[in-house]
């Protein structure tokens, strides 16, 4: 049986610090999704 994603990758686009709240993690992950079109794309479902 193929795997759906078989070939999948990840690159780690920003390190974050521990100071930020958790608000301020969902906010930059949020942007990173709208500018890779990872919703688009089926990647993200939130």
């Amino acid at each position: 049986m193929p795997y759906r994603y078989h070939n999948f990758q990840f690159s780690i686009l920003q390190i974050l610090p521990k100071t930020l709240t958790p608000e301020e993690v969902i906010n930059t992950e949020s942007r990173y999704k709208r500018k890779l079109l990872s919703i688009d794309f089926g990647m993200n479902d939130n």
